[in-house]
């Protein structure tokens, strides 16, 4: 007799989010992320190719969650009060107490693009879409006038996303929060007309 998915999909999926994301692919064995999601063999094996297939759908759950805080930021706030608001929840996140889990988009980026074409394929087009998110702001702030013309916001939505990334894999190192401050202030300047 097959097996009968008896769990919430979503909430399941969100506690084998979190567990990839406190230790890592490699550091989350069956057993924990089992535990983790609070499902038996069987019934995971019934509703999930594999291990990897639940890293690759948690990691696509946590890029649509951010991809939706970026929109709500985007019509809540002007453009740049949105990249003001983006930025200070960075660094909340950074500098809190769940800051050494890192971004976990971020955290897949280091432990497994580099050998696995499918994550990194995720990886890619995730940082693609978010550097397109800072762009569109600097060039709607242009548009509207808080930002000249001549501001190049191509090379500023790189340098943007570099900033946050860097800042994401300097919190999970360690870095003290007066750090993370001022590479935020880095940032909050780059967003400003010089």
């Amino acid at each position: 007799m097959p097996w009968v998915k008896s769990f919430d999909r979503d909430a399941v999926l969100d506690k084998a989010k979190n567990a990839f994301w406190a230790l890592g692919y490699e550091g989350t064995s069956l057993d924990t992320l089992l535990s983790s999601m609070g499902i038996q063999k069987g019934s995971f094996y019934a509703t999930y190719e594999s291990k990897h297939a639940v890293y690759l759908e948690a990691l696509n759950r946590y890029i649509g969650e951010r991809f939706r805080e970026f929109e709500a930021l985007k019509n809540a706030y002007g453009p740049l009060a949105a990249l003001e608001q983006h930025l200070a929840i960075v660094v909340h996140e950074s500098t809190g107490p769940t800051a050494n889990r890192g971004c976990f988009l971020v955290n897949a980026s280091l432990e497994l693009s580099p050998k696995d074409a499918s994550v990194r394929a995720v990886v890619k087009k995730a940082l693609s879409t978010h550097e397109q998110f800072y762009l569109r702001m600097l060039e709607a702030a242009k548009r509207s006038g808080d930002l000249p013309s001549s501001y190049d916001s191509e090379a500023k939505a790189r340098t943007l996303l570099a900033m946050v990334l860097g800042l994401r894999v300097m919190a999970r190192a360690g870095a003290s929060p007066s750090t993370i401050r001022a590479v935020h202030n880095d940032a909050l300047r780059t967003i400003r007309a010089n």
